[in-house]
């Protein structure tokens, strides 16, 4: 019994010296990515619900209007091969858009032009 007292504390030793040598005190390293994915924007997702607040309402640019439809990715493909850049910048010469109401937020006019850049994507 008097050994097993005295092996105790040696067993008890080794074993938190044992349990602290297998820890991993490295930093774990950082992910890289060698080529990053660019979304692309698309009409579906980035253009439509902009055009639907802004453009395809009531009066302006619904299916029909005489001043031509927002509502289709087909109607906003014409449009976007058109002056919508300029009309939505307000941009001298062009008509500026919205119509009697303040320029969009440049936000939404950088993700329809992005979508322009990007081949208007569906």
């Amino acid at each position: 019994m008097n050994k097993t007292k005295l092996y105790l504390p040696f067993l008890f030793a080794m074993g938190l010296f044992l349990f602290n040598a297998c820890s991993d005190d490295s930093a774990d390293p950082e992910p890289t990515v060698e080529d990053p994915v660019e979304t692309k924007n698309t009409y579906t997702t980035h253009v439509e619900p902009i055009l639907g607040v802004t453009c395809a309402v009531s009066g302006c640019h619904t299916q029909g209007a005489a001043i031509g439809s927002l509502v289709s990715y087909e109607d906003a493909k014409l449009f976007a091969a058109g002056k919508l850049v300029a009309s939505i910048r307000h941009e001298a010469g062009a008509s500026p858009m919205p119509k009697n109401a303040v320029k969009m937020d440049d936000k939404l006019i950088a993700a329809i032009e992005k979508w322009i850049a990007d081949g208007m994507l569906e």
